[in-house]
C-alpha cells in the first residue's frame, strides 16, 4: 500500500480551476489551503482559514470534546495537536472522489488514510507488530465545510465516517518509504 498526501486536494484543485464564481472559488481557495496546511502539521496554517469562533464535529464520537472543538481558535490548536500532532497521524491521504461547492460551503467526500505510528497505536491498546512501522487507518469519509460569509472563512468541519478508522488497522503496515513526500 501506498500513501499519496498530496493526493488530497487534487480534486479540489481541479474544481477550482473550473470554477469562476468569485464566492465559489474562495470557498474552495479556503478548503485547500486548510488541506495543504493540514497535510504540513501547520496547525497556524490551518487555523488561519477559520473564523474567530470555528466549530467542528465528529459524528463518528460527537460527545467527545477534543475531536468537537467549538468556540475558539485555541480549541481547534489542541484538536490538532492531540489527534494529529501528537500521535505522529499528520500523513494522511483524503482520495476525495466528490466535491461540490455552493455560497455557504464545500462537501467532500473520499477515502480517508491516516497512516499512525506503531508506538501510538501500541499506547492506543491496538495491537501491532512493529511499534517502528507505521500502519493505515482507513474509512469512507465526507466532510462538509461550512463557510462563515461576514468572515469570509470557514467555520470548521462536519465529518461523517463510514466505518471505524481503525478496523483492521494492524495489516495494513506500511514504512515511511511507502508515503509520498509532499509536493512544493
Amino acid at each position: 500500500m501506498k500513501l499519496d498526501p498530496n493526493r488530497t486536494w487534487k480534486l479540489v484543485e481541479k474544481r477550482l480551476a473550473d470554477e469562476r464564481d468569485p464566492t465559489l472559488r474562495r470557498n474552495l481557495e479556503l478548503v485547500l489551503a486548510h488541506m495543504k496546511a493540514e497535510a504540513k502539521g501547520d496547525i497556524d496554517g490551518v487555523v488561519a482559514t477559520l473564523t474567530e469562533r470555528p466549530r467542528y464535529v465528529t459524528y463518528q464520537n460527537p460527545d467527545d470534546p477534543i475531536l468537537n472543538p467549538v468556540g475558539s481558535k485555541d480549541a481547534v490548536r489542541r484538536f490538532y495537536d492531540a489527534t494529529i500532532i501528537q500521535t505522529g497521524a499528520y500523513r494522511l491521504e483524503f482520495a476525495c472522489d466528490r466535491v461540490i461547492v455552493d455560497a455557504d460551503s464545500v462537501f467532500t467526500e473520499g477515502v480517508m488514510r491516516m497512516a499512525y505510528p506503531g508506538a501510538t497505536l501500541r499506547a492506543m491498546g491496538i495491537e501491532v507488530d512493529d511499534p517502528s512501522a507505521y500502519y493505515v487507518g482507513e474509512t469512507r469519509m465526507g466532510v462538509v465545510w461550512p463557510v462563515d460569509q461576514a468572515e469570509g472563512r470557514l467555520t470548521g468541519e462536519e465529518t461523517y465516517s463510514g466505518t471505524d478508522l481503525f478496523a483492521g488497522i494492524a495489516g495494513r503496515k506500511i514504512s515511511l518509504s511507502d508515503i509520498a513526500p509532499l509536493e512544493a
